[in-house]
This record gives structure tokens, sequence and C-alpha cells, in this order.
């Protein structure tokens, strides 16, 4: 229903109208903004659920890339390790290398660049034109 008075005044003329017709009639208002709030309250549910499910997902995607990446990076300097053993290295330059690689990875070196794109067209020589 609509109209033009306060809330509260309509909702009591309404009210002691319906009750002139028989005393038992009960009447329940609600505004239109509460009706569609109530409405659109399990979607709102169901977007903000997959919202976080997706972003923890993506974190524990992330975690296990890294979490790769480093074994990789591991299994490498171990090796790259061994063979400066071998080839006679002392121990304080394999430690020193492998702290190294550590660091390298983690800055980030081994687990890609996020501006690589960008700095490969930075590096490219210009176009010239000949007129």
């Amino acid at each position: 229903m609509r109209s033009r008075l306060p809330l509260t005044q309509a909702t009591s003329t309404i009210t002691a109208l319906a009750r002139e017709v028989h005393p038992s009639i009960v009447v329940e208002f609600r505004t239109m903004q509460s009706q569609v709030r109530d409405s659109l309250m399990r979607e709102r549910l169901m977007a903000t659920l997959s919202g976080f499910f997706g972003a923890l997902a993506a974190l524990i995607a992330t975690i296990g890339l890294y979490g790769v990446m480093s074994h990789y990076a591991w299994r490498a300097a171990a090796t790259k390790s061994a063979f400066g053993w071998r080839l006679g290295a002392d121990r304080r330059e394999v430690v020193g290398m492998v702290m190294r690689e550590a660091g390298r990875l983690l800055r980030g070196r081994h687990a890609g660049r996020p501006g690589g794109l960008h700095r490969g067209r930075a590096r490219r020589p210009a176009r010239s034109c000949s007129a």
C-alpha cells in the first residue's frame, strides 16, 4: 500500500480500520526497503562466501606454488653445492652460494618477475622511421 502519510500514522490508521472489520485480524507492515533487503539476503550471503572461498583458494594455490618453486630452487642449490664441494670449494664459499640463492628466491627472482614483460619492452630499441 502506498501512502503520503508518515509510516506510523498510516499503519495505526489501517490497523484501526482492520480491527473495526474483525478484531482478530493481524496486520503486519513492512517497508519496501526491508522487503528487498530480506529477499536478497541469501544471494548476498552466497556472493560473500564465494568471494571468501575464492580468495582462500588463491592463497592456498600461491602457497603451493611457492613451495614447489622453493623445492626446485633448493634442489638446484643442493646440486650446485655438491658440485662445488667436488670441485674443491671450501665450506664458506658453498654456504655463501646457498644463502645467495635463498635470498634470490625470497626476493622473487625464481618465482617470476611481475614487471618482466614491461622491462622487456622498455629495453627493446625504438624503431626508426626513414623518410
